[in-house]
């Protein structure tokens, strides 16, 4: 699968890319680190993603990453996505790809990444799909 030549913005709420997306809680993005890296962080799914990309916002704020929901500018987008439905899988794999059009590194974590990590490294090279190693 190849990304599309048009250019999607992800924005806060990312609904032409994703209608299930969630953005982070404006407390998750921190003045800009002195680090200058910045992540956008799109979450898909369940209230478990958004538990889960809350904890993961903490922890790449921590680490010195400017945290948004805009893909934009950043430098990396990480996509918590979704697999649970067919539709939500649909949505994942057009987030992917959007993000992938921002010429950000792209990340795929969430049970979607985690049920079909291989496939999704086969099928959408524009994404490195990412295991959650605590579960």
């Amino acid at each position: 699968m190849s990304s599309s030549s048009s250019s999607t913005p992800l924005a806060p709420t990312a609904t032409p890319l994703a209608p299930t997306a969630t953005p982070l809680a404006p407390t998750a993005t921190p003045a800009a680190p002195a680090s200058g890296r910045r992540v956008a962080l799109l979450t898909l799914g369940c209230a478990r993603n958004e538990v889960d990309s809350e904890e993961l916002a903490a922890r790449l704020s921590g680490d010195g990453w400017e945290v948004t929901t805009d893909g934009s500018n950043a430098d990396v987008v990480l996509v918590n996505t979704c697999g649970f439905v067919e539709k939500a899988k649909q949505d994942s794999i057009e987030t992917l790809l959007a993000a992938a059009d921002t010429g950000a590194k792209v990340v795929a974590t969430g049970c979607m990444a985690e049920r079909y990590g291989r496939e999704l490294a086969d099928s959408l090279p524009e994404a490195a799909a990412g295991r959650d190693r605590r579960r």
